[in-house]
């Protein structure tokens, strides 16, 4: 009889649990019942629930914000950055000229791996005087996945930035404007950034201000890899830097 009886009882389980449905609306009428017996419990508990729930959702939320914040434009949420640490530290790598490119070979899942390194650097004006400003060096790749036309002039060559190649700059419309007199003449002038000369071909406008609202975009060639410091990073277009990098 015993034996019967738990047999009988494990296969009205089986059957319970194969129709899910009726366990769904078995738990329903019991939470109904527990409701009209314990309206004050059952109430307290759907409001803390609630509450919880809320509040959870405005801190992951808040996160997201503050630390994942995409990037201020159209298509901003594709980009990514990259960080590098090292096997044992675990401090940030240092992205170099040599490391770039098998970096570059190994991430496959990116449309783009391109880096940028920004830093304040004395500039000469064709007029001779001298400011300070902030210049971006960047992959000139990247210019391709970055939502900006130029106001004046084009944007920076794939292949600028190599061996060989004259040194060429992009200008913002607010240099332009404050230290060029937003002058036509500006494209196909010098500047001379950190002691060597570039020739402006470009003017970005100003909504563009990726990634440090620099004055100056430079392509990111060995001088830079040597000359910065930053972290290792990117699709995003927030790239790296030179001697420690962040690519996009």
């Amino acid at each position: 009889m015993i034996a019967g009886a738990l047999g009988t009882t494990r296969l009205r389980h089986r059957k319970r649990v194969a129709r899910s449905p009726l366990v769904s609306l078995m738990d329903l009428r019991l939470g109904f019942r527990l409701l009209v017996r314990q309206p004050l419990l059952a109430i307290t508990a759907i409001v803390a629930l609630t509450v919880g729930i809320g509040l959870a959702n405005i801190g992951f939320a808040s996160t997201e914000a503050l630390l994942f914040s995409q990037l201020p434009f159209e298509g901003g949420d594709r980009f990514v950055r990259l960080v590098g640490l090292t096997a044992l530290s675990r401090e940030p790598a240092v992205l170099t000229a040599e490391s770039y490119p098998p970096v570059l070979a190994q991430v496959g899942a990116l449309e783009h791996l391109g880096a940028v390194t920004g830093g304040r650097e004395s500039v000469t004006l064709p007029s001779g005087a001298i400011e300070g400003h902030v210049i971006a060096g960047i992959t000139p790749s990247s210019f391709a996945h970055l939502p900006a036309s130029p106001i004046r002039g084009r944007l920076l060559g794939r292949d600028e930035g190599e061996d060989g190649r004259p040194r060429v700059a992009l200008i913002s419309e607010t240099f332009w404007r404050r230290s060029l007199a937003a002058a036509d003449a500006a494209i196909g002038a010098t500047l001379t950034i950190a002691g060597a000369l570039h020739t402006i071909v470009g003017v970005m406008p100003a909504s563009f201000e990726f990634p440090n609202t620099p004055a100056v975009w430079v392509p990111l060639d060995e001088g830079f890899w040597c000359r910065a410091s930053a972290t290792a990073a990117r699709e995003r277009c927030r790239v790296s830097s030179p001697c420690s990098s962040r690519p996009a």
